[in-house]
């Protein structure tokens, strides 16, 4: 499982193509009140990280996990899970990679898992299948958000057990409203 085919070889350039916060990719809140969860590199104390940000707030995740093509380009493992919480909601995200490290990651008294991925037509059905195990042996449901960094094929879902509500041709945009 590679996640970080999508990462750039020479990082000052992805800097100035993305630009602003932290001095990486960054999103914007909608005025509708909306938040956003974005995943980007982020250099914290002159070390590179696969992040997760809950914006507008300054709740962050740092992928625990990197594969071996984000160790090669420099990415450092997180040091902390995150619970985030969001509308008397609590969730964990897991990037990519750490889907192989479920049973280092604890879900108790979690309402759902936001699991970010690049997902292509050849590894949706595996990583589907792993999010569907993952769902009935932690009796969650999982919110799998396609990266759109890589211009892939999409496949954002819903999975609750057997259950997969796949949006396969929609590149990366996963909303949810939470009541």
């Amino acid at each position: 499982m590679l996640c970080a085919d999508a990462l750039p070889t020479s990082l000052p350039r992805f800097r100035r193509r993305c630009g602003s916060r932290n001095g990486w990719c960054t999103g914007a809140l909608s005025k509708d009140g909306k938040y956003l969860v974005i995943n980007s590199p982020i250099e914290l104390d002159g070390k590179l990280y696969n992040c997760c940000d809950l914006l507008p707030t300054e709740a962050r995740y740092c992928k625990l996990f990197p594969d071996q093509a984000e160790l090669n380009v420099g990415i450092q493992p997180g040091t902390a899970q995150r619970v985030f919480e969001l509308l008397g909601k609590r969730f964990k995200v897991v990037i990519c990679y750490d889907l192989a490290h479920m049973n280092e990651i604890p879900t108790d008294h979690l309402n759902f898992l936001l699991f970010v991925y690049h997902f292509t037509e050849d590894n949706f059905p595996r990583v589907a299948g792993e999010l569907k195990e993952v769902s009935k042996a932690r009796g969650l449901r999982v919110l799998a958000s396609s990266l759109v960094s890589d211009k892939n094929n999409g496949f954002s879902s819903f999975v609750d057990g057997d259950v997969i509500v796949s949006l396969s041709d929609q590149e990366g945009i996963l909303e949810v409203e939470i009541e």
